[in-house]
């Protein structure tokens, strides 16, 4: 499955990388990207894979439920 990012999206994805002072190149390497890549997901330039989603939300600690928050509205 695949999300289109929203900008929305990003900016939260981006907001607790920058709280946790991790660097965009940690993230992209632990998602086996470049940093190029990894950082149209922040800026919501580019189509997510659930997959995706799923290790950035483990990387950072989250829940999936934190990034996609209508999906625990549904449940």
């Amino acid at each position: 499955m695949i999300w289109k990012n929203s900008a929305h999206l990003g900016e939260y994805i981006r907001a607790k990388r920058e709280e946790l002072e991790i660097s965009q190149q940690a993230v992209a390497f632990a998602l086996g990207m470049s940093q190029p890549a990894y950082s149209k997901i922040e800026r919501g330039e580019t189509e997510v894979k659930a997959s995706q989603l799923y290790k950035i939300a483990a990387y950072l600690s989250l829940s999936i439920y934190d990034l996609l928050p209508e999906a625990s509205q549904a449940m």
